[in-house]
């Protein structure tokens, strides 16, 4: 006679005990073959991932990725073709909310099948978590039945702090002075992160140094293509750029670039989070941001950061940085213990054991 999954899972703990073994297993799915094909730019899939992973195991749960077999918990974090094989499986899933259809700049056939999708895999998980509450309003809204937890995702503090010793290679590699303010923005080539009014920032402000950190998501001709056309990146031009811009390219050297700045430019237009911003409050860097919801769930306007929604409103924010540097250094530090309060991956670490040993 076929255990029930309760039965199962008792029997299981029992029998860990016996053996002196706690730890949980759980197979973290985005399918790193299909995304290594997708993209060069993995971003939180190399920053967020290995670091939660190892905080994990001080809680007894070990973190397999794409594990098909040998698991106790699925968490799913990409909706691509192995998820979808997996949801087969009658083992808890969690499924990560960290995109919304909001999040493509695309038309509304399109979103209408993103929405599908992502809707799709979260209505067979036992349980939604979202980066933030924004995202979380989404699935509430379209799933107002369904279990969501909000979560940050979390970063390593310690990895993100300023250092003197990297701010001089990075600047000493693109040819920065000692004497230029640098005004920087991290993420990939696209109209969602508010490239284009950043680009028309730097040139209304030709004295100031602006690096953008980041390139396209991959070097495959056919599949950047169709990331151009999906995400209307094409519409960003790369040419006539005034000279006071820097394109660094795709980088891992994140933690240096941050260091390397005096000013951290975020002109997004739609995040479930964004980590970038987390990383650059981590660093001690004051924060120009565009006045979105999702920012406003852990930053105050002159408090922790100085809003806007307009290039000009911008260019005022950066321009009175550039000429205080008791201001820059105030907001540095209160975005520093915004950071703290709110992305410590070690809370994070800990409500995601607390909720994978809930589902068991």
């Amino acid at each position: 006679m076929r255990r029930s999954r309760r039965g199962y899972w008792r029997e299981k703990r029992r029998y860990d005990s016996q053996a002196g073994e706690t730890m949980i297993t759980v197979s973290y799915v985005y399918d790193s073959a299909a995304v290594d094909k997708l993209s060069n730019n993995k971003a939180w899939l190399e920053t967020y991932i290995p670091v939660v992973s190892g905080r994990l195991r001080n809680h007894g749960i070990e973190v397999r990725i794409d594990e098909t077999e040998n698991f106790d918990i699925l968490h799913i974090h990409l909706p691509l073709p192995l998820a979808q094989r997996m949801l087969k499986s009658d083992k808890p899933k969690v499924f990560h909310g960290h995109a919304t259809e909001e999040t493509f700049m695309v038309g509304t056939w399109t979103r209408y099948w993103v929405r599908r999708l992502l809707l799709h895999f979260a209505k067979n998980s036992d349980i939604i978590i979202c980066p933030s509450s924004s995202a979380a309003e989404y699935y509430r809204k379209h799933l107002p039945d369904k279990k969501i937890a909000v979560m940050s995702y979390g970063i390593d503090l310690e990895k993100y702090e300023f250092r003197e010793s990297e701010r001089k290679k990075f600047r000493e590699r693109f040819g920065i002075s000692d004497d230029d303010i640098v005004i920087s923005c991290v993420g990939g080539f696209s109209k969602r992160k508010g490239i284009v009014e950043f680009f028309n920032v730097a040139k209304s402000l030709p004295d100031c140094r602006f690096m953008w950190v980041g390139g396209d998501y991959t070097h495959n001709t056919a599949v950047n293509l169709f990331y151009k056309i999906f995400a209307h990146a094409g519409e960003v031009s790369l040419k006539n750029l005034p000279p006071n811009v820097i394109l660094t390219g795709y980088t891992r050297e994140v933690p240096a670039a941050l260091s390397a700045s005096d000013i951290f430019f975020f002109p997004s237009k739609q995040e479930t989070l964004g980590l970038a911003l987390v990383e650059a409050a981590a660093c001690s860097l004051p924060l120009v941001v565009s006045d979105i919801p999702v920012f406003r769930e852990w930053l105050s306007d002159g408090e922790d950061c100085l809003m806007g929604t307009t290039e000009k409103k911008f260019a005022v924010h950066i321009a009175a940085l550039v000429a205080n540097p008791e201001l820059r250094q105030k907001l540095g530090k209160k975005a520093r213990l915004a950071a703290e309060k709110h992305h410590d991956i070690n809370s994070t670490a800990q409500e995601l054991a607390g909720l994978y040993k809930s589902l068991l």
